[in-house]
């Protein structure tokens, strides 16, 4: 699977301007090596709800830890806030997506890519969930966006 990342990452950077291809391959070779990532998802949120409300949040944030990421076995284990669990990872063409599933089967996905934050070290990063809400009785999705930075 690495070695399908690094051909398409390849043959994507030939056709982006020098600088940005060297950026952009740096950003590559993090994202293709990492054990561990802190990713920050910063105060504000959009919330869509099954009625068409949408809301904009602005909470205290969140952070997570991606560790032990096993790029050949698709596995990883995320560190939060309440707790830490075993998630799958996808390897894609200048991505990593961890998808953890709760204990209901509401997915909740975060997708590290292989770009750097403007004027930071930290890759791009979102996170979503996507969940029904019993006393509301809505369906909601929410989506946040932050950085993650390699711890190793």
């Amino acid at each position: 699977m690495v070695r399908s990342f690094t051909v398409s990452a390849l043959i994507w950077l030939t056709l982006l301007p020098p600088a940005v291809a060297q950026q952009t391959a740096s950003a590559i070779t993090s994202l293709q090596t990492a054990r561990s990532l802190r990713c920050q998802f910063p105060s504000e949120g959009i919330v869509v709800r099954s009625d068409g409300t949408v809301l904009h949040l602005k909470t205290s944030g969140t952070e997570a830890i991606f560790d032990s990421i096993d790029h050949q076995h698709n596995r990883a284990r995320l560190i939060g806030s309440i707790g830490a669990t075993d998630v799958t990872v996808i390897v894609g063409s200048g991505s990593l997506t961890f998808v953890e599933l709760s204990a209901t089967g509401n997915p909740h996905i975060t997708v590290v890519f292989a770009r750097l934050q403007p004027g930071m070290r930290e890759l791009v990063a979102t996170d979503s969930e996507e969940f029904r809400d019993p006393v509301a009785g809505a369906t909601v999705v929410s989506q946040y966006f932050g950085s993650c930075k390699v711890l190793e």
